[in-house]
């Protein structure tokens, strides 16, 4: 890959305008449900017909999520590029751990098309007369077991509570250090004059506590990839032009 920077960066642009053409796209869609399953269902039957018109929004959300993985693969190629780079031993690992993630996301997404985990398993909604721990806990482990993303694991291991809640705590302790490694990683890129890396790194550091942050950092990481590919690519154009200047200086010395 001749550019991996600016390759980097066009990629997080792709990922943005398709997660913001999926949020708009799930928003329409669901409004539209949502008013047809009042118009067309009484109270007994609204809950079935509203799983069934969600279907296609599971589907298309799956989908949607594979469109992206090759781009977030070389989005993250961008930040093991500055870690071997600027020998940055941190943001080089972490980058291909966001790699091999977003990779084993991707397959249990597919696997999920196949085995029909895709769709949820819809659960009546919580009695708020009935309102207690364990029906919050049930419902939290219901809707992360049918997810697509972890179904075929749990599918696999089982949904013992004790597996379930060993893996829970493992996916949320490892989503923040990552994160907050990655972050600090991408800050101690200043001392090698990267541009934009301490607000890039802050962000990155604060992305698991709000997705805006995750936006912000996107962004952020973008603009470093564009302006640090041109700097360096800068630097490799200037070399080259000066040699005819010396050899011509040369050929006139000669012929005085």
């Amino acid at each position: 890959m001749k550019k991996p920077l600016k390759t980097a960066a066009i990629c997080g642009i792709i990922m943005l305008a398709v997660g913001l053409i999926m949020i708009i796209s799930v928003a329409i869609f669901t409004a539209a449900a949502l008013l047809n399953a009042g118009l067309e269902s009484s109270s007994d039957t609204s809950s079935f017909l509203m799983q069934e018109q969600f279907k296609p929004l599971y589907l298309y959300s799956v989908i949607g999520s594979l469109i992206m993985i090759p781009f977030a693969i070389l989005f993250f190629y961008g930040f093991a590029v500055l870690g071997k780079r600027f020998d940055n031993k941190l943001v080089f690992v972490l980058a291909w751990i966001f790699i091999i993630v977003t990779l084993l996301g991707g397959i249990t997404n597919l696997i999920s098309i196949f085995t029909g985990d895709i769709y949820p398993k819809f659960q009546a909604s919580l009695d708020p007369e009935n309102f207690s721990f364990s029906s919050i806990t049930s419902t939290l482990k219901q809707s992360i077991t049918s997810s697509s993303a972890y179904a075929p694991i749990f599918r696999v291991v089982g949904d013992s509570d004790a597996f379930f809640w060993t893996f829970l705590a493992f996916i949320i302790l490892g989503n923040l250090a990552i994160y907050i490694i990655l972050g600090i990683g991408i800050i101690k890129l200043r001392k090698k004059e990267v541009p934009l890396a301490v607000a890039t790194g802050i962000f990155y550091i604060l992305t698991p506590f709000w997705a805006l942050f995750s936006l912000v950092a996107t962004i952020l990481a973008i603009i470093m990839f564009f302006k640090l590919s041109r700097k360096l690519e800068a630097g490799k154009k200037v070399e080259p032009a000066e040699k005819p200047v010396e050899k011509t200086r040369a050929k006139k010395s000669r012929k005085k």
